[in-house]
């Protein structure tokens, strides 16, 4: 099993560990982070991708392509959001960075950061960007 299918599962697993003592009860806080959480999924869902864009291009009016390093940044995030506020939504979101991940890791673990928007004429490719895979989870 992969690491990235290791996190899947975590994911998966999150919600039964929550402590009944967990309440949240501040509304305007609350507003905020759905708000933040529906800006990160508009940035997952411009690249049809999976991951994350990390940048939006203001001349153009576009999200860049996804972005596995701040992808894999958002995963603990959004577990940890998902557990505290019992929301299965974004949990789901998580897995489903984390399985965009593991479309972008190599057999040695390591994961290809080039992004789709650093393809260069004919479909020739930078050279391979790799980053740890420990890191893009951290």
């Amino acid at each position: 099993m992969s690491s990235l299918e290791i996190v899947a599962k975590s994911v998966r697993q999150s919600l039964t560990r929550v402590p009944s003592s967990v309440v949240f009860n501040n509304p305007a806080r609350d507003e905020i982070v759905k708000e933040v959480v529906n800006w990160l999924k508009r940035a997952a869902a411009s690249s049809n991708e999976g991951g994350v864009s990390d940048r939006f291009d203001l001349r153009k009016n576009v999200w860049q392509s996804a972005s596995p390093e701040t992808s894999g940044y958002l995963i603990a995030t959004l577990v940890n959001m998902g557990v505290l506020q019992k929301d299965p939504s974004l949990l789901e979101f998580a897995e489903q960075i984390a399985g965009y991940l593991g479309l972008k890791q190599s057999a040695v673990g390591a994961i290809d950061c080039a992004r789709a928007d650093l393809v260069t004429g004919a479909g020739s490719r930078k050279p391979l960007n790799v980053y740890p895979t420990r890191r893009a989870l951290n």
